[in-house]
């Protein structure tokens, strides 16, 4: 019984991990394949990063991450 919880929760963990990666590589697609061709700001962080990067050319997934 207690073997199969954790098993459950190994499960479970692997799936939300799944789901942030895949979710990550979207995010970085959507960015870097539609939003910087195209000089679009967005909001928040993803918008602080997009405008440092069309003035200082920085990378906007270093930027984000920092």
């Amino acid at each position: 019984m207690n073997r199969i919880k954790r098993l459950d929760k190994v499960i479970v963990i692997f799936q939300k991990l799944m789901a942030l990666i895949i979710g990550s590589l979207l995010l970085g697609i959507g960015v870097n394949g539609f939003l910087v061709p195209n000089h679009i700001i967005d909001g928040g962080i993803l918008g602080i990063s997009l405008i440092l990067h069309y003035f200082f050319h920085f990378q906007t997934g270093k930027t984000m991450v920092a």
